[in-house]
């Protein structure tokens, strides 16, 4: 039976939490505005679009051949949560005094090309919550892929609303908030083994 509470948990965590997209998104938004950061904010849903449509018929291709991948790929994951987790800890203000960078729909939608925060937030939802409930199931997994990527923009689409704020919070509370976001990845890591 599908777990729509662990699902969206892991997806709403995944998606919200600092990475190249929210921290992009962040920086256009607080520097340009938030009608201006609209382009990328949609380049990411349709790159995220993308990944969840490619990786999940291959998972899914994939899981049919070979069943026993799905234990590996969920501990490489978890170490990766574990790793993003104890970066995020590490990591200080300075990230959020940075350069903006382009923000415009390729720059988002290429993000995703060499996002591995992205394809992972992908690969686990795919494996550990979606596939084992509807494989083989094509419309199912095209509606996950878009239910995936609607994640991500809005995601990134509150990190813009909320640029300048976030930018300024983190500056003056960055470890605590950097812990609170380490711990909340560590609790999505140890839960895909639950």
């Amino acid at each position: 039976m599908f777990n729509t509470a662990a699902f969206l948990s892991f997806a709403f965590s995944m998606a919200a939490t600092p990475g190249p997209n929210n921290l992009s998104s962040m920086s256009a938004a607080s520097v340009s505005g938030l009608k201006k950061s609209y382009p990328f904010n949609f380049g990411v849903f349709t790159g995220v679009f993308i990944i969840s449509l490619v990786t999940a018929f291959f998972c899914n291709a994939v899981s049919e051949l070979l069943p026993k991948i799905k234990s590996v790929m969920l501990v490489f994951g978890a170490v990766y949560i574990l790793r993003l987790a104890w970066k995020i800890y590490r990591s200080d203000a300075a990230v959020f005094d940075s350069k903006p960078v382009k923000s415009g729909f390729t720059d988002g939608m290429l993000l995703q090309l060499t996002n591995p925060k992205c394809c992972l937030y992908i690969l686990v939802s795919m494996e550990s919550y979606i596939l084992p409930c509807y494989q083989g199931n094509a419309l199912a997994l095209v509606l996950f892929a878009l239910l995936l990527a609607s994640i991500s923009l809005f995601c990134t689409l509150c990190w813009a609303l909320f640029g300048s704020f976030f930018k300024l919070l983190f500056s003056q509370y960055a470890k605590t908030i950097n812990t609170l976001l380490a711990l909340a990845l560590a609790c999505c890591a140890a839960a895909l083994f639950i």
